[in-house]
């Protein structure tokens, strides 16, 4: 009987040697992928094949996201075409509506320009490589649409570098995720559904936390499953307020979450 524990390979690699069963001169290969070891001799009359779990130590978990990150964004530089800058964007953000903006709610240091004709707040979106391929923009006179895109290239505006994701609806709220809470990427769907780019873009993160506005818990609730459904780690948190308002009980609470 082949103990495969004995067979030292590491994730993503395929070796080929005797076989263990019937010694065949290097008749057996094995396999392994996503934690998943597959064997197999391929000398007539030998019966030793098959597949064992066997997991992933944590360097190869980590190498793994690594490279479905890497994947992922590559696909993203090919899909996504370049945003030409609007000359109505600017990237002077000193005058007194936009300062304004900022610093009601706490968002000094977040990149951002200003459209001086239709008067927003604009979030730009980049890609990897540092190409602007959307924005989305925030009315500062109370303008409709409260909200603006400004190519439609983008699925979603993330901020921050933490391994845990935080759904939310707007960038607002994304960055005061990303900018206020250590260990967390504040990730906001623009809009009110979830589709394939955003699986596709959380499955990289090592938890998500789904804490949409509290009139949304249902929708909140709904998105646990999807994202479940799509074998990716999820919770969801019930905020008092939405979580641009910063109440000091949802804010506690969140970074205890994200720590676990």
């Amino acid at each position: 009987m082949i103990n495969i524990a004995d067979i030292d390979i590491a994730e993503g690699a395929t070796k080929r040697m005797d076989c263990p069963s019937c010694k065949g001169k290097n008749t057996f290969t094995v396999s392994k992928l996503n934690g998943v070891v597959i064997f197999n001799c391929y000398k007539l009359g030998c019966d030793a094949r098959g597949a064992s779990m066997v997991g992933m130590t944590a360097a190869e978990i980590k190498a793994a996201l690594a490279s479905r990150q890497s994947i992922a964004e590559s696909k993203l530089e090919v899909d996504a075409p370049t945003m030409e800058l609007p000359l109505t964007l600017t990237y002077d953000i000193n005058n007194k509506v936009t300062q304004s903006f900022i610093n009601r709610w706490q968002l000094q240091g977040v990149p951002m320009l200003y459209d001086i004709v239709s008067c927003r707040a604009v979030f730009p979106i980049h890609s990897k490589k540092g190409r602007l391929m959307d924005a989305v923009g925030r009315t500062l006179r109370g303008d409709v649409p409260k909200w603006l895109r400004y190519s439609g290239n983008a699925n979603y505006y993330k901020y921050g570098s933490g391994s845990v994701a935080v759904v939310v609806e707007d960038a607002i709220s994304a960055a005061v995720v990303g900018k206020h809470i250590d260990g967390a990427t504040g990730f906001a769907i623009l809009g009110t559904s979830m589709n394939s780019k955003h699986f596709e873009a959380l499955q990289l993160y090592d938890m998500v936390i789904v804490a949409l506005d509290p009139d949304a818990w249902s929708k909140t609730l709904q998105f646990v499953q999807m994202l479940k459904g799509h074998s990716i780690k999820a919770t969801a948190f019930k905020l008092s307020d939405d979580i641009k308002y910063m109440e000091d009980s949802d804010m506690e609470s969140l970074k205890l979450l994200v720590k676990r």
